[in-house]
């Protein structure tokens, strides 16, 4: 029986609606009254009259399920957050996913463009190498199954058929028992002892996926195309915008014997982008991406199976060369990107702060100051001190001159123009952030009106702090968001302040500075990250203050824009900065605050999240 909108499980889960349901259970969209988020809900309802045998392990599956995907921790998967048993049904909570399947997207818009599919692609392939180091199998990958976030972000759904796979041990069996959809399984999966399927399997089936998306229409089935193999159309004779190398990816991930096809995902995903068309020059802040209306789909459970023992993971390495190999190979353990990692735990309940108001200011406390001044800045300030000093004793000159200390009569002014002092950019950020108590009260800020400051979070990383300061302040004073609200991946939040111009510092849990916007005055979205963007980490572990940082792309004639900009700087010894750029070749050089070249490296190769740490 359906669950009705407004019902409460667990005194905590209010359901909103129904996404969608089959066979064996459904999925809703509901309310964590808690946390005050929308999460997906999904219920496992068995059919009446199976006896208690099979319920049990029907039972015992669901939970195996949910055990599994809840030690998993990928941006491009799904986080589950809770199981629980209610009544005879049992529930597994997962993280809401905004968007639509691809699915949907094909049917509406037809087939997507090459370099869009490369970089769901390169998405997909990330989070299968993690599945598959982690010992997982998914098993039932196809476009229904893949969700498009607003942001472009590819999202791996439903892991109803995921198989626990040992690479050393070929026994190892299926958790939810089922052949996966005919037009996306590869033929070893239709074997009843499901024994031969392995991490190529997976491959296969994204292969087919791309298909799909590239073509605009599902493949030939593996039977189909054994029986008779005419049946099976080259990409590029469907759809002739596609590249040779992008169907040569294609083909071989769709070959029906499992030891012609690619070894690994990394090994696909090192020929995917490989091929990739030649990368724009990077922008510091992407655009922002159109939201799409319709909420994420979620497929029903599939069919009861036996429930094996849980065999150890082996691991695979994310990003091999390409090559040749007869089976797939263990190797070294997958090691995440920092977008990866794991999320610190969402805030408990009622732990909300309360937000400085419009025409309120959070005070500046004692800290470090927020922007260091160059040796130039004072040397300079001081010649124009001197020029402007001079200026006036000739203007008092010139006005004693006219007699106007002497004479009784009022004497007309002349104007005296002196050179003022020209104040260059403001150099150091220090990364290192000093937390300020909280204070006894806001102070009032004369001003008229307000305006919004917007950050939105398109990178994997979670955010702690977000600090808003005036720009005339010499700190960074409190942070926005309190001790106990975070912006997670794909979160955004809005913080309304009073008329001004307020300089933007946004970091992670570990204080590390992910973006910055100086001397905003008006209504302003800061964007971190963006769909498709690798980070550059610079750790500065020298002991000098990092000033500049150049990131050129390989082609250029000259090194560019600074990419600190003219107030921020990479503290010595720990100070870290995260760049977002698309995928390409670069060169990299940085300088200390003298404008002295302190490392610098040449052609290095941008595909996928990287760490450069600067030492003496």
């Amino acid at each position: 029986m359906a669950l009705d909108a407004g019902q409460l499980l667990q005194d905590r889960y209010r359901i909103v609606s129904l996404l969608g349901e089959g066979g064996m259970g459904a999925v809703y969209r509901a309310w964590d009254t808690r946390l005050n988020v929308a999460v997906a809900l999904k219920e496992m309802r068995p059919q009446p009259g199976l006896d208690p045998a099979t319920l049990a392990g029907l039972r015992e599956q669901f939970r195996q399920e949910a055990t599994i995907l809840a030690r998993l921790s990928h941006p491009n998967l799904v986080r589950v957050t809770d199981f629980f048993e209610e009544g005879s049904n049992s529930y597994l909570v997962m993280d809401f996913v905004l968007g639509e399947s691809l699915a949907d997207k094909l049917t509406r818009e037809g087939p997507q463009s090459e370099a869009q599919v490369i970089e769901w692609g390169r998405q997909l392939l990330d989070a299968l190498a993690y599945c598959h180091a982690e010992g997982i199998i998914h098993r039932d990958i196809k476009p229904q199954n893949v969700i498009i976030h607003p942001n472009g972000k590819a999202m791996l759904v439903d892991f109803g058929l995921v198989k626990l796979w040992n690479p050393n041990d070929p026994r190892t069996q299926t958790i939810m028992r089922g052949m996966g959809t005919p037009e996306y399984a590869p033929p070893e999966q239709y074997d009843t002892q499901s024994s031969h399927t392995d991490a190529r399997s997976d491959l296969y089936s994204l292969g087919a996926t791309l298909y799909h998306a590239l073509t605009g229409q599902a493949p030939p089935t593996a039977t189909q195309r054994m029986a008779m193999p005419g049946a099976f159309k080259s990409p590029r004779t469907l759809n002739a915008r596609i590249s040779p190398a992008m169907e040569a990816v294609i083909s071989r991930a769709m070959e029906l014997q499992l030891d012609r096809r690619f070894p690994s995902a990394a090994a696909m995903l090192d020929a995917l982008v490989s091929q990739r068309p030649a990368p724009a020059m990077p922008s510091p802040i992407p655009a922002e991406a159109s939201p799409l209306p319709s909420a994420a789909a979620y497929p029903p459970l599939p069919s009861a199976g036996q429930l094996p023992p849980s065999p150890s993971a082996a691991a695979y390495s994310p990003l091999p060369s390409t090559v040749q190999m007869p089976s797939a190979t263990p190797a070294a353990p997958y090691s995440p990107s920092p977008s990866a990692g794991q999320l610190p735990p969402a805030p408990p309940a009622a732990a909300y702060p309360s937000f400085p108001s419009a025409g309120q200011l959070p005070p500046s406390a004692a800290e470090p100051p927020k922007k260091r001044r160059s040796p130039w800045v004072w040397i300079l300030g001081g010649l124009g001190a001197l020029i402007l000093g001079a200026s006036l004793i000739c203007g008092l000159v010139v006005w004693l001159g006219n007699g106007s200390l002497f004479d009784g009569g009022t004497a007309t002014p002349t104007a005296v123009v002196g050179v003022l002092p020209t104040s260059l950019p403001e150099l150091a950020t220090p990364t290192s952030r000093v937390v300020v108590p909280p204070p006894s009260g806001p102070t009032a800020v004369p001003a008229t009106g307000s305006f919004q400051i917007t950050v939105d979070n398109y990178s994997g990383y979670t955010i702690c702090y977000v600090q808003i300061s005036s720009s005339e302040a010499e700190n960074w004073g409190e942070d926005w968001l309190g001790g106990d609200e975070y912006l997670y991946p794909d979160d955004s939040r809005a913080f309304e302040v009073p008329a001004g111009a307020y300089d933007v510092r946004v970091s992670d849990c570990d204080e590390m500075v992910l973006a910055t916007a100086w001397g905003v005055s008006d209504d302003y979205t800061l964007t971190v990250g963006g769909p498709g963007l690798v980070s550059l980490r610079v750790k500065n572990e020298s002991s000098v203050e990092i000033c500049y940082v150049y990131i050129s792309d390989v082609t250029a004639d000259s090194w560019g824009e600074d990419w600190l900009g003219t107030s921020e700087s990479i503290a010595a010894q720990g100070g870290q900065r995260i760049f977002f750029l698309n995928p390409g070749t670069y060169d990299l050089l940085v300088q200390d605050c003298d404008g002295n070249d302190l490392v610098s490296e040449f052609q290095v190769e941008l595909q996928s999240d990287k760490d450069w740490t600067i030492s003496d």
